[in-house]
């Protein structure tokens, strides 16, 4: 019901008690989950720590080839994002047999409804493949930049 509130006790592990205490919390959101379980978004205010003083500095250049090149000489390549961008792909300049999206979308065009409807779900699902994969690089290149400046100062 609406406007009820519901107390229920949070089975959490150490590490979350260990970050819950102590803090205060701004906001929570219970979320359901599409399997029908629920977990608890708490959003605590917390102070940054201030940075130190130094004088060098990390340049990073981010570009097509290489998705980010530092300043001291480290380079990362943007060769499997480009190679799993170049399998998804719905452009045929390319060799045809590596394009799975023209593939499928030249098999909706002349299939049946049903067809249709499953080369849809497939195409949402390789979309959502290709954006997670580009997410995780991403994560992979930005956690090892930031490493290599608390290491460098």
């Amino acid at each position: 019901m609406v406007g009820k509130r519901e107390r229920f006790k949070l089975a959490i592990g150490n590490y979350q008690l260990g970050l819950l205490k102590g803090q205060t919390s701004k906001t929570a959101t219970l979320v359901k989950r599409k399997d029908g379980s629920y977990y608890v978004n708490i959003q605590l205010e917390s102070e940054s720590p201030l940075p130190g003083e130094t004088d060098q500095v990390l340049g990073v250049n981010l570009v097509r080839t290489d998705i980010a090149a530092t300043s001291e000489g480290d380079a990362f390549s943007g060769a499997a994002v480009t190679a799993i961008r170049e399998k998804y792909s719905d452009s045929t300049e390319r060799s045809p047999n590596v394009n799975l999206k023209a593939k499928l979308q030249q098999k909706a065009a002349r299939g049946t409804r049903s067809t249709r409807r499953r080369v849809r779900r497939l195409l949402q699902r390789l979309l959502g493949k290709e954006k997670r994969f580009q997410a995780h690089t991403n994560h992979g290149i930005s956690y090892r930049l930031v490493q290599r400046a608390k290491v460098t100062h």
